[in-house]
């Protein structure tokens, strides 16, 4: 992977982030664990490797300020503030499956990509 790129849908190649920037220290993400805080900021990526993050080593974290074309999955609800990361919540314009996304007032907030369900320009 490269140093920049953009997520897209891999079942209709429509673009589902802005154009992100590979954060390749861990220790610049916020892992506070407070409630409503961005694990990483707006126009960057990092690639989970289970030192700095508690999601699945390989899996693509990105702002939820970065997402574009996409929305709640109809199939999931919103808690009393937002989506808690339980199952695949967050899908392309296109009603596609691409994340999961955490954004509920009393956790951190990000979302979360996995490569089965996207592709990348780079």
């Amino acid at each position: 992977m490269s140093e920049k790129m953009t997520i897209k849908c891999k079942d209709c190649d429509l673009a589902v982030t802005n154009e992100l920037t590979e954060l390749r220290n861990g220790r610049k993400l916020d892992n506070s664990n407070e409630g409503g805080t961005n694990v990483i900021e707006k126009g960057y990526y990092f690639i989970s490797d289970k030192k700095y993050s508690r999601e699945p080593k390989g899996s693509i974290i990105v702002s939820n300020n970065d997402l574009i074309n996409s929305k709640i999955h109809p199939d999931f609800s919103i808690g009393c503030c937002g989506l808690d990361g339980k199952g695949m919540n967050i899908a392309c314009k296109n009603g596609h499956e691409v994340g999961r996304q955490y954004s509920e007032c009393w956790m951190p907030h990000y979302t979360v990509f996995e490569f089965g369900l996207i592709n990348f320009d780079e």
